[in-house]
């Protein structure tokens, strides 16, 4: 990741400050609800999957490896939405880097990068947890609905103006971040 963060980095630009995002329980995130929705609707796949395909696949004599294979199928996809809030959060704490320089803001989360120039840049501090928060940046300001730990990850591309934004998902310091962007 510093390897990274060096090559992304322009001719005598200097970092001024560099953060990680706080590890937070998903349980306490302020997503909740969401994630709360995602796992009801993983549970309904099952129930349905247990309650009504399996009887009838169990009814006309279909093979065991056909019942695993048709349980397998049908909950991929709802197991992993479900899934991913934590596969975020885990790429974020373990594999993410909040970075402030003098010219840009940059994020990196795996091998994605996100950078958008200082000057003139929107940005907000949103959902404290002490001295945690996270903070919006540029398009990320100004949409109408929010997955910020997603955002953190993939970034934000606004579909009518192209314009891009990013967060520093629940950082430690925020404050401190935040005391170096323009006003």
């Amino acid at each position: 990741m510093e390897e990274l963060l060096h090559n992304t980095l322009g001719v005598e630009e200097k970092v001024i400050w560099r953060g990680r995002t706080a590890p937070q329980k998903l349980a306490q995130a302020p997503d909740r609800p969401k994630q709360m929705r995602l796992w009801i609707v993983f549970a309904v796949s099952m129930a349905i999957t247990v309650l009504v395909l399996f009887p009838y696949l169990i009814s006309i004599k279909r093979p065991l490896d056909v019942l695993f294979i048709t349980f397998v199928v049908v909950n991929a996809v709802p197991l992993s939405i479900a899934l991913r809030p934590g596969m975020d959060q885990r790429d974020l704490e373990k594999r993410g880097l909040c970075v402030v320089t003098d010219r840009r803001v940059i994020a990196i989360v795996k091998d994605n990068v996100h950078a958008l120039p200082l000057p003139d840049l929107a940005w907000e501090i949103v959902e404290r947890d002490g001295e945690a928060g996270t903070i919006r940046f540029g398009a990320s300001v100004t949409a109408k609905k929010h997955d910020d730990r997603a955002e953190a990850v993939v970034g934000r591309t606004d579909d009518d103006t192209g314009a891009k934004g990013f967060t520093f998902y629940h950082i430690d310091k925020v404050d401190e971040a935040a005391a170096l962007l323009p006003q």
